[in-house]
């Protein structure tokens, strides 16, 4: 059945060939014969126009040529009797010649500067060509033949040799591949068969010991994060109690009277204070978010006067250094979208914080933009910035650019890596782009979410 379809896929494939084959023959010979022809239409050189016709008639190519002017009348003709046939369709088409032969009629224009001289019909023999055709398909099928039965041999002897084997050999790889390291293998000759028998036993065996030695790891790992994310909600909300209670006494204690020495220690306590409960809530973000506790809590936010609210809250700190913090946006105000406004609160206020920390003169910038349906923070600084081999490491838990980072300006290393995590849970994206002794962009990219209704 394979053998029949591949053989009447072939005649087809023939056929279409010879129609190509020929189409491409008469277009080729198109110049050619207006070549030949126009000058002598011109010249009106009947005598000579008629032997390009009768030499150009050949019993294995063109059986026949007709020449007629503008209105159809016979200049010349060989091969067909125009008064006893009539004149050939005026496209190309396969007819009956008066021999009984299929031909192909190919029409050709004889034009010069747009004019037409005439129309010349060349018919092609098709019966060589389908001949050869016939001969081409005859030795197909002999081969075909010969190839079809010398392959069943083949497979037959081959069948007992490799095919068993390598059956029992698949059933063994989809085995392991579903978690069986003990799977059935075919016996082990000493042939090639043997040889990849016994390197995938050993490959399987060595499978399993590594499997089983990285589901340990696994699972020691998983404990200990769960361990350590524990430990680190527990601590933070441990300390947070008490701490609560000092920042609350220390916030009735200002409003009583005291000197200057002691409104300066009370201010520092306070002032501490703030810092651990901000030290205890990064980690308690973190416990969160490692721990893939964090719930976020979509809700109608002004993303616009969001932004301006969190530059306002951080203007002071800004001032107190002489820098100028501005919000830049093409948005108009009021934009309301469906998206966890604390936690985006919490992103801009770590990297705008970060910007007026690491800034000593220039200007901090937040630009607020749209990308598609993403929202796009920049938070661009005159900054120190940083050393380019610091950058993959930047959003490291507990790293800063380094030491003298921490020694002059101090903090914890979370705030980076937790607004990253943030924007990752949030399904955005959170980026850098610095120079050394020129400042940094932070980029903050966020999905839109959906356009709350007019309602």
């Amino acid at each position: 059945g394979t053998t029949a379809a591949l053989l009447v896929n072939q005649h087809i494939q023939f056929g279409q060939a010879l129609d190509r084959f020929i189409t491409q023959r008469a277009i080729d010979e198109t110049p050619f014969f207006r070549a030949a022809l126009a000058s002598l239409l011109i010249e009106r050189d009947y005598a000579s126009i008629d032997a390009v016709i009768q030499e150009s008639v050949t019993p294995t190519g063109i059986a026949h040529a007709i020449l007629v002017d503008p209105n159809n009348r016979l200049i010349a003709q060989a091969g067909w009797a125009i008064d006893t046939f009539g004149l050939p369709p005026p496209h190309p088409t396969i007819v009956v010649s008066p021999e009984g032969l299929d031909c192909y009629i190919f029409p050709i224009d004889i034009e010069v500067a747009g004019q037409l001289l005439g129309r010349l019909y060349i018919g092609y023999a098709l019966e060589p060509m389908r001949q050869a055709q016939r001969e081409i398909l005859e030795r197909g099928v002999m081969i075909g033949v010969a190839a079809l039965a010398l392959t069943l041999l083949l497979m037959q002897g081959l069948h007992v040799w490799v095919t068993r084997p390598l059956v029992r050999l698949r059933r063994a790889v989809a085995d392991v591949a579903g978690g069986n390291y003990q799977p059935q293998l075919p016996t082990a000759g000493s042939d090639d068969i043997g040889d990849l028998t016994r390197g995938f036993g050993a490959m399987t065996a060595e499978v399993a010991a590594r499997t089983a030695d990285l589901e340990r790891a696994r699972d020691a790992a998983e404990a200990g994060a769960r361990a350590k994310a524990e430990f680190l909600a527990v601590m933070s909300h441990e300390i947070r109690t008490p701490m609560n209670g000092v920042l609350g006494i220390a916030s009735v204690l200002a409003q009583t009277p005291l000197d200057a020495d002691q409104r300066e220690l009370l201010e520092l306590m306070q002032r501490s204070g703030d810092d651990l409960m901000r030290l205890l809530n990064d980690i308690l973000d973190l416990s969160r978010l490692e721990a893939d506790r964090l719930e976020l809590e979509p809700q109608e936010v002004d993303i616009v006067g969001l932004t301006r609210d969190v530059v306002d809250l951080m203007r002071s700190a800004a001032s107190a250094k002489d820098l100028d913090l501005t919000v830049e946006t093409s948005l108009p105000d009021l934009v309301a979208i469906e998206i966890d406004g604390g936690r985006v609160r919490q992103v801009l206020l770590n990297l705008i914080g970060n910007a007026v920390k690491f800034t000593d003169t220039g200007c901090v910038t937040v630009v607020l933009s749209e990308d598609g349906r993403d929202l796009v923070w920049q938070v661009r600084d005159t900054g120190i910035g940083i050393a380019a081999d610091a950058l993959a490491s930047l959003f490291d838990d507990f790293v800063q650019a380094d030491a003298s980072i921490q020694r002059r300006f101090g903090g914890s290393g979370l705030g980076l890596a937790i607004s990253r995590r943030l924007a990752d849970r949030m399904g955005g994206s959170l980026s850098v782009d610095s120079t050394l002794g020129q400042g940094s962009v932070f980029t903050v990219r966020l999905p839109r979410g959906e356009q709350p209704s007019a309602s």
